[in-house]
């Protein structure tokens, strides 16, 4: 599982690597345009990431003017979090790259073995 894991992390980030994003990051920018205003709690929950990673991943995009932060209307210790307008335009840059490095990961180990891997994958964060 491990060897198939950095495989597809090497993977997704040589596609990804021209647009300056690495997949948890690029993952974050496609949750954040479809849920903006979310929590870092509940980003963590759907991403299956560790608060303290998911963190210091938005911090990089925030400095990088794609992330945009705020506190919540009616708790200001919360921050909420949303794509800034450079934020959506280096998503629109970065999707057709996130395709085809989901295409050549199935090429290389087929379809259905990228499925099984996904689906251990959401049962082992489960």
């Amino acid at each position: 599982m491990r060897k198939a894991a950095r495989f597809a992390t090497k993977m997704y980030e040589k596609h990804l690597a021209s647009v300056q994003l690495t997949n948890p990051q690029f993952s974050a920018l496609a949750l954040l345009d479809d849920r903006p205003d979310i929590t870092i709690k509940e980003m963590s929950a759907t991403m299956f990431m560790e608060r303290t990673s998911l963190l210091r991943a938005l911090q990089l995009l925030q400095r990088d003017g794609l992330v945009l932060a705020s506190s919540d209307a009616h708790d200001s210790r919360l921050m909420r979090f949303a794509l800034s307008k450079a934020g959506a335009s280096r998503l629109k840059q970065a999707a057709p790259l996130w395709l085809a490095a989901q295409r050549e990961f199935e090429e290389k180990i087929g379809s259905r073995q990228a499925e099984q891997i996904r689906l251990l994958a959401v049962h082992v964060d489960a």
